[in-house]
């Protein structure tokens, strides 16, 4: 039996939204600090804007979660969302916890390794579940 039109309409609208909002905030990083980059003339990067767009990565991220829902790839995209939304958690907790967040302490030691090391996972995560989406589209119908 044929899947009805619409659903693969919606299927597509889920796939299509959720890799752009997935990938917005990782491309505007690229663009600002490529500009940033032309501009000074040396390499800047802000490596926290995708933590600062953390409704559009997590919202696409979960687009996606329910774009595979009943595929192959369903447990992929759900770890990615767990792990960025761990990730993200985890270094915000931590730098509320241990000050560096307020500035009561200096960004330095274990405590700031961690943070780092935190948000560059949460990173990875935001990065790999457009790149996820993409490769995997015909996969999954």
């Amino acid at each position: 039996m044929k899947k009805p039109l619409y659903r693969d309409f919606f299927r597509r609208c889920l796939w299509g939204s959720g890799v752009a909002l997935s990938a917005f905030p990782t491309l505007l990083m690229l663009v600002t600090g490529g500009i940033a980059t032309a501009a000074q003339g040396r390499i800047l990067m802000d490596f926290l804007l995708p933590a600062e767009l953390w409704v559009c990565s997590l919202g696409g991220m979960a687009l996606l979660l329910l774009w595979s829902r009943g595929t192959r790839r369903f447990r992929l995209f759900a770890g990615l969302l767990l792990t960025a939304l761990g990730a993200l958690v985890l270094c915000l907790g931590a730098a509320a916890l241990s000050g560096i967040g307020s500035g009561s302490r200096s960004p330095e030691g274990p405590c700031w390794w961690g943070i780092l090391g935190f948000l560059i996972l949460y990173d990875l995560a935001v990065l790999a579940a457009p790149l996820a989406g993409l490769l995997f589209r015909k996969n999954t119908e």
